[in-house]
């Protein structure tokens, strides 16, 4: 019912995100407040220390996050073909995703990173096409660059842009450094502002001060189970989208590869970071949602569609409940 009420291409889906959200949050109201995560630049750690004290603003700025989140990859998803019929299920995929782990219904800094990977996504995703090319290369970089300023992990994402330009562009040495120009953009211009107060050092220590996202939350047995329950649906999906490569385009198969790339080095990372796994995680559900999209639309039988996303809420309701008894 669900995966058949969402995977519509009507814009009045977008009006239950909210409330499926909210759905997936209630035991929130019952819990501590949200973290403070330390070694972030000072009007940021301003920023979330006013939220810790403000619990409802930061749960309403999560959502809010998602959902423009949901709303871009759908775009994506829709824009480029990447699904034979325009369709809104990778909104309500991504809003599952970030449902998984509790601590991540707070707004953090993954979250609003995540945004801006995902406008840098799908400006990479527009490089195939001849039009501003050079346009888009140096918005991704930007958009990166103000990303990793709120989140120092999402970095990564300039790699994805050098991988895209590698598979979809004949090579021309300025489109490397266009990128780049676009992500040194707005450090030169931290730099200028801290500099006029004396306080240029604030940009360097940012890249080399130890960081606290969180990594103070513990690991438990539900959080294990719906690890495992992500990880073997997620498996399946990689594995439909090796599958079915020879059925797709190859500007399809191109764009899924960018995809699919972001998404394997967003798990590396969290391997590498796995102290910090609750953060690092969030940098994989852009990507895999649209893995997961392509997946679920294409079993045939209607009923395991279903059983998928009804197990995966069942887990986060089971989370939920043993979170407040």
């Amino acid at each position: 019912m669900l995966v058949k009420v969402f995977k519509s291409n009507q814009i009045y889906i977008y009006a239950f995100l909210p409330l499926v959200l909210i759905a997936l949050r209630w035991p929130v109201l019952f819990n501590d407040a949200p973290f403070t995560p330390s070694g972030q630049l000072p009007f940021l750690t301003d920023f979330f220390t006013f939220l810790s004290a403000n619990p409802w603003m930061s749960l309403f700025l999560g959502m809010a996050a998602i959902i423009i989140q949901a709303v871009l990859l759908a775009g994506i998803v829709n824009d480029h073909r990447l699904i034979h019929y325009s369709t809104n299920l990778t909104a309500f995929v991504i809003v599952i995703c970030y449902s998984i782990f509790a601590p991540q219904n707070y707004f953090s800094p993954v979250i609003f990173s995540n945004v801006f990977s995902v406008l840098a996504l799908s400006k990479i995703m527009k490089i195939q096409q001849n039009g501003e090319v050079f346009g888009n290369l140096f918005r991704a970089g930007i958009y990166i660059s103000i990303g990793s300023l709120i989140y120092l992990p999402s970095l990564f994402m300039l790699l994805i842009v050098f991988y895209a330009i590698g598979i979809i562009r004949i090579f021309q040495w300025r489109e490397f450094i266009v990128p780049i120009i676009g992500l040194l953009t707005p450090y030169f211009y931290f730099l200028c502002f801290y500099y006029l107060r004396s306080e240029s050092e604030i940009i360097f220590n940012y890249f080399i001060e130890p960081k606290t996202y969180l990594s103070f939350i513990e690991f438990n047995y539900i959080n294990w189970l719906a690890c495992m329950a992500i990880t073997i649906v997620s498996a399946m999906a990689l594995l439909y989208l090796y599958m079915t490569s020879q059925k797709r385009t190859v500007r399809q198969n191109n764009l899924y590869k960018i995809v699919l790339i972001t998404c394997v080095a967003s798990i590396i990372l969290s391997f590498i970071f796995f102290k910090d796994f609750m953060s690092v995680s969030g940098l994989i559900w852009p990507s895999l949602s649209i893995i997961l999209t392509h997946y679920l639309l294409g079993i045939e039988r209607r009923w395991m569609q279903e059983s998928i996303v009804y197990i995966m809420l069942f887990l986060i309701g089971f989370r939920d409940i043993m979170s407040v008894v």
